[in-house]
């Protein structure tokens, strides 16, 4: 037993990258893809990947000017949607790749001022890893962003890297491809140029990463050069000052989901069987005493170095940029990929400054622990609300024939919401009415409906799992073959009802701002009572 475990001391102090690079690797299974092989198919994947019309070649999919590269990942994607266990797979793969590139850069980062220990990488590589505002990245796979993150991030360790021959130009090529598929870190270029100048470097080698930029702005607004197309037909208007300044309090109202998955992760358990929560308890105390005793295995230095702090702030307010880029009221949760960077690279500064060995340790400990449960909690919000599409989408198709006799469909999402344990999270609430409402006003832009006269919002989300999105239905609904009809869902974008009574409902267009009066007698109802069998949320 000695000679194991010196063997395997000597190991760790052999090769401390690859012991690291192992327990993070491991770390994010335990943490974000434990359930992958319960996780579904969730949100628009029902629209765009499961049940989809769209008929186009990879060419054409290229031509497309908005997000070309995730059109053809797009395509790829359909290719295999008959497997849904090979997309969670191929998630833990593609985080586990930007997980360890990470790892690589934050080793770049604090070579930078001295410290040549794994210890601070590896704490705030773990840190970023279980940190709980990403809730959407690990059980929801959508091929583009997972290839974006990795472009991304392969772009910043190349440049830190550019001292090696070709790096600087196979940095810019990669930025390139990243913009072509999703736009969150389409700031980095910006950060490498404050880094080098905080660092007293060549800055000016970061202007490079304006021709892929320009490049990828041009082909969207000229839509390649007047040979493609625009599904959106915005062409630049992402980038619209406007848009920007609508939305200056986006990154404030975005971190309010830290208190919202506080609160999902515990309804999470509430759907867990007694053995499951035990067992979640001993694998993460398994997991958290491997990463303690490794932690005190490592040296660390007593120098702390302020550049650490203001390179933790470069990261965190430049790759808040494309919030506001974007033209949303908040971020998306998949968004805060590049920003938690930062915020791991903040919370290792603290450790630095303020604790010694056995207390970082234990702290640190604390921290990856509560990511463990919390993040362990949300996830299984998404099997639950995958096994709620999947019934939703059993009940249309037993339920076609009759289904096709109708021009109008109504989902009652109060049916639901009434009757399934613990309710279904509000998607919209007075206060994001009042502030969309106000973003809306300075763009020129018909008000949202008001909840004093919306009978049923609708409920997007089962607590932070996307489900029973409009999108969503409407692919199970075109799988059987019905094209024309009239969708009656509670929402803040399409047909939403105003008042539903017995014998009619009434419902406003808010894209018209149109309000009709339909017989119920004309209307195809689906209920939580035609879903028949829900297993554990009946």
């Amino acid at each position: 037993m000695l000679n194991i475990k010196r063997n395997f001391m000597d190991w760790i102090n052999s090769s401390p990258d690859r012991a690291s690079i192992i327990i993070l690797i491991i770390t994010n299974f335990v943490c974000n893809n434990l359930f992958l092989f319960n996780l579904g198919y969730y949100s628009d994947d029902w629209n765009n990947l499961v049940y989809t019309q769209e008929h186009i070649s990879f060419f054409e999919a290229f031509l497309c000017s908005r997000r070309p590269i995730a059109n053809i990942l797009f395509l790829l994607g359909q290719q295999i949607t008959g497997n849904v266990l090979l997309f969670h797979i191929l998630a833990l793969i593609t985080t586990t790749i930007v997980l360890v590139i990470v790892y690589y850069i934050f080793r770049k980062i604090f070579k930078e001022v001295g410290y040549e220990t794994v210890l601070y990488p590896l704490i705030a590589s773990m840190i970023f890893c279980t940190l709980f505002n990403k809730d959407e990245i690990y059980p929801w796979p959508i091929l583009s962003f997972g290839f974006a993150y990795i472009c991304y991030i392969s772009t910043i360790y190349l440049y830190l890297n550019k001292e090696k021959k070709y790096y600087l130009c196979l940095s810019c090529i990669v930025y390139f491809l990243a913009t072509l598929t999703y736009e969150s870190g389409i700031t980095i270029p910006a950060f490498l140029l404050l880094y080098d100048y905080l660092f007293g470097k060549n800055w000016k080698k970061s202007l490079y990463f304006a021709i892929p930029l320009t490049i990828c702005l041009a082909i969207r607004a000229t839509h390649w050069f007047g040979f493609g197309w625009d599904v959106y037909n915005d062409g630049l208007g992402t980038y619209g000052l406007g848009t920007i300044i609508a939305t200056l309090a986006a990154p404030v109202i975005a971190s309010f989901v830290f208190l919202n998955n506080l609160i999902n992760s515990f309804y999470g358990y509430t759907q867990m069987s007694a053995a499951l929560i035990i067992f979640l308890i001993i694998i993460n105390v398994v997991l958290l005493t491997i990463i303690y005793k490794y932690l005190v295995t490592l040296h660390e230095s007593n120098k702390f170095d302020i550049k650490l702090i203001y390179v933790a702030f470069l990261m965190i307010l430049v790759f808040s940029a494309p919030y506001l880029m974007r033209g949303v009221l908040s971020a998306q949760t998949r968004e805060y990929y590049f920003i938690d960077i930062g915020i791991a690279l903040l919370i290792v500064c603290v450790l630095i400054a303020f604790t010694k060995q056995v207390k970082t340790g234990i702290f640190v400990i604390v921290i990856i622990g509560l990511g463990l449960f919390i993040n362990q909690g949300l996830y299984y919000n998404w099997v639950i609300g995958g096994e709620l599409l999947e019934k939703i989408d059993t009940c249309i198709g037993e339920n076609t024939d009759e289904l096709l006799k109708y021009d109008y469909i109504y989902f009652n999402t109060r049916s639901f919401t009434e009757n399934i344990p613990n309710g279904i999270k509000y998607e919209i609430v007075p206060f994001y009415l009042t502030v969309q409402d106000l973003k809306n006003k300075l763009l020129g832009r018909p008000p949202l409906l008001k909840s004093d006269t919306q009978y049923d919002y609708g409920y997007n989300f089962y607590y932070n799992a996307r489900a029973l999105e409009p999108w969503a239905l409407k692919g199970m609904i075109s799988e059987r073959k019905k094209t024309n009809y009239t969708l009656i869902y509670g929402n803040y974008v399409g047909t939403v009802p105003i008042d539903v009574t017995k014998d009619t409902i009434i419902y406003k267009n808010l894209g018209e701002g149109s309000i009709f009066n339909v017989s119920r007698d004309k209307v195809f109802e689906i209920n939580y009572s035609s879903v028949v069998s829900f297993d554990r949320l009946s």
